[in-house]
């Protein structure tokens, strides 16, 4: 931890903090860019580079979730799907309503 015990560590600290906030911390307000970056014009791609990577990020979860499989789900008796049961293994659906649970 750092201490404040003489003024020169608060300015050395005040002077790093500042730097940091300004040129290296992306801001929400500023759709991911740093100040420096919408003031000095910089970060132009920023939005678009976050934005791509949240696509992606979001197609990467959405096949991950859909390769996902749950036996209790897709138990099936030849071509007969099984129905949960909430008090013992699932049973057959009964043909002529395939979707009643």
């Amino acid at each position: 931890m750092n201490t404040l015990d003489t003024v020169a560590a608060v300015r050395r600290l005040t002077s790093f903090y500042v730097a940091e906030h300004n040129t290296a911390i992306p801001h929400s307000a500023f759709r991911g860019e740093t100040p420096d970056e919408m003031y000095f014009g910089t970060g132009t791609t920023v939005a678009a580079t976050l934005a791509e990577q949240q696509a992606r990020a979001r197609q990467d979860r959405l096949a991950s979730n859909r390769a996902l499989t749950c036996t209790d789900c897709n138990l099936m008796v030849g071509d007969q799907p099984l129905a949960p049961s909430p008090t013992g293994p699932p049973t057959a659906l009964p043909r002529d309503r395939p979707e009643a649970v």
